[in-house]
């Protein structure tokens, strides 16, 4: 997670998780693969403007997702 940028990020939205409408806010607020990992407060994500509660799940499990895969190459 560390080495992605903010356009890794914002592809990760698109492609990952299926919400391409947020890419452009996760490319203005600078979003990188270390403030990714942090986004699981729902003011973090409200912070980027999703605040369809269905959606902030949908980013919260690819993160939980995310999360073990690091753990599993740790």
């Amino acid at each position: 997670m560390e080495q992605m940028d903010a356009a890794a990020v914002a592809a990760w939205f698109a492609d990952a998780l299926n919400l391409p409408q947020y890419a452009a806010a996760v490319k203005a607020h600078g979003v990188d693969g270390d403030v990714l990992l942090d986004l699981d407060t729902r003011d973090n994500l409200s912070e980027l403007e999703i605040t369809n509660l269905m959606h902030q799940s949908k980013v919260r499990g690819g993160l939980a997702k995310l999360g073990r895969k690091r753990a599993a190459e740790g």
